[in-house]
């Protein structure tokens, strides 16, 4: 079994492509902010560009 890998840049755009999928199956703005945002925050952790507090 080949292990997949995502660059930070895919894993941003799979996050773009999964708001789209959310907002087109008409899920309240605040349920689409919930899951983008707080997965944007784990990317930024990634990156090394967000610090829990």
């Amino acid at each position: 079994m080949t292990e997949q890998t995502w660059t930070l840049q895919e894993l941003r755009d799979e996050l773009e492509r999964f708001e789209r999928a959310l907002k087109a199956a008409g899920k309240a703005p605040d349920t689409v902010n919930t899951y983008v945002g707080r997965s944007r925050i784990f990317l930024r952790w990634l990156a090394d560009d967000y610090v829990p507090r």
